[in-house]
């Protein structure tokens, strides 16, 4: 469990090296990233980190 908190703290603190993970080399220097997409990205991490918890303890 340890590691994937480490990446969804990665992915709220970075969004833009999440979106843009292995795919610099199709847009030559890396996509326009929408501060829309951005958000989201952010809110489903954070989304995530709490719900985990929620979700192991039902099992």
């Amino acid at each position: 469990m340890i590691p994937l908190y480490g990446l969804l703290i990665w992915t709220y603190y970075y969004p833009e090296e999440i979106i843009s993970f292995g795919s610099e080399w199709m847009y030559g220097g890396g996509p326009k990233i929408s501060t829309q997409a951005i958000r989201y990205t952010k809110f489903a991490s954070i989304t995530i980190m709490f719900g985990l918890p929620i979700i192991h303890k039902c099992h």
